[in-house]
């Protein structure tokens, strides 16, 4: 399905996204007198990614993978490693050229201790959290190296460091000339590991790749339209059923909420339902609602010009939805699935909402608008009655990016 064929004004076209590597993922520069300049990839070059666990007081133990390359080093791996422990910090990583012919470059990178344990706090695994920097800061400075064959050692997590290794090797060049656009490089794991997992990580981070690619790209290239067809291009060949209604279908739902948003802006509104099927039939789907404003001016109460510059993705969160059913479906969970996201772009013209004005949502309550930059609350409002009740949901998650006043 095209969505040209009933919305005129779509331009429907492919790009690819950049966004930072994760924060979290930080490296250590390449020691060299030209450590600023990325050097050309090249395919015959292999690099690896070795991990080493903190011990306190600048000692390291090695991984099994480590302890076998620096058998085969003649112990090179461990001299390096007594000159650059005071500096290998969870997170950070650094190249050695030397330790064996087969790789041009090795990416020694600290994991942490061995065993950090649970979070409580963050609801996060710190084993596997470690993993994910550590192999990240390697895959990037190997990456800057030119290593165009990249292995990886799978750690106690292949799942986490094949997901570390896909979002660190990944990159945006689509606006970029041809003579200056470098291929990504190949990651792979390194030795027996459980391929199954290692292919789990993959789609983990590929799937967050096209989620910011998604949010990362400028507001006139991702319309609402631009939006629900990368959608159906994606996630209909793996089984999701998407449907993306139109305004006339808003309005005919009564959500006068989300309309609020949306008719200050030129760009048709759209309304995305996804739904992934593979549990019973009688079992309640999972309900996820999620804002997908495409750019946000903050209508006639406008932001900044340094708040507005990082507004096009105000629809991260539905990106996450997305990115959340395409891996759902690629791993092919037995579990039902549904998304609603309600897309627009909450811009300022004569026919924007104004402070002081009162909308009914769907549920019937009155709204009183008292600040225009606060539009998610209106589309997600209408989204959550739709979807609760036309769904009945076992559980229900909202993904949105919103303001300070909501915490």
């Amino acid at each position: 399905m095209h969505l040209s064929k009933f919305i005129t004004s779509g331009r429907v076209n492919k790009f690819v996204n950049y966004y930072k590597l994760l924060k979290r993922t930080s490296s250590c520069e390449p020691q060299d007198s030209n450590q600023n300049e990325e050097k050309k990839l090249d395919g015959n070059k292999k690099g690896l990614v070795l991990g080493l666990y903190d011990k306190g007081n600048n000692k390291f133990e090695l991984s099994p993978a480590a302890e076998e390359i620096d058998q085969k080093s003649g112990g090179k791996l461990k001299q390096h490693l007594n000159e650059l422990a005071p500096h290998m910090k969870l997170g950070k990583a650094f190249v050695v050229t030397d330790l064996v012919p087969v790789y041009s470059a090795v990416a020694l990178a600290s994991l942490g201790c061995k065993d950090p344990g649970y979070n409580e706090l963050e609801a996060l695994d710190e084993t596997r959290e470690n993993i994910r920097w550590g192999v990240g800061a390697g895959v990037r400075l190997l990456q800057k190296r030119g290593v165009g064959d990249i292995l990886v050692e799978p750690s106690v997590a292949p799942d986490a460091a094949a997901e570390a290794a896909h979002l660190a090797a990944w990159r945006f060049q689509e606006f970029k000339s041809e003579s200056a656009r470098r291929p990504s490089p190949a990651v792979s794991m390194y030795g027996e590991g459980d391929k199954s997992l290692w292919e789990l990580g993959a789609i983990q981070g590929s799937g967050q790749n096209w989620a910011r690619y998604l949010s990362d790209m400028p507001a006139n290239t991702m319309t609402p339209v631009d939006l629900a067809q990368a959608a159906l291009d994606v996630l209909c060949p793996l089984g999701v059923h998407v449907t993306a209604h139109d305004r006339e279908w808003v309005e005919r739902q009564n959500m006068r909420a989300f309309l609020a948003v949306a008719r200050g802006s030129c760009d048709a509104p759209m309304f995305l339902e996804c739904e992934y099927k593979a549990g019973r039939a009688t079992q309640p789907p999972v309900l996820i609602v999620a804002k997908g404003v495409t750019f946000d001016s903050g209508g006639l109460c406008l932001k900044r010009r340094e708040s507005m510059v990082e507004n096009r993705g105000s629809m991260a969160g539905a990106a996450v939805a997305l990115a959340a059913l395409k891996i759902i479906a690629q791993l092919k969970i037995p579990i039902n699935v549904i998304a609603v996201i309600p897309i627009c772009e909450n811009m300022v013209s004569g026919q924007c909402m104004k402070v002081g004005d009162v909308v009914k949502a769907l549920n019937g309550l009155s709204i009183q608008i008292e600040d225009t930059d606060m539009e998610g609350r209106l589309m997600m409002a209408d989204a959550l009655v739709y979807g609760q009740a036309l769904h009945k949901p076992s559980l229900v998650i909202d993904v949105a990016t919103l303001t300070q006043v909501i915490w």
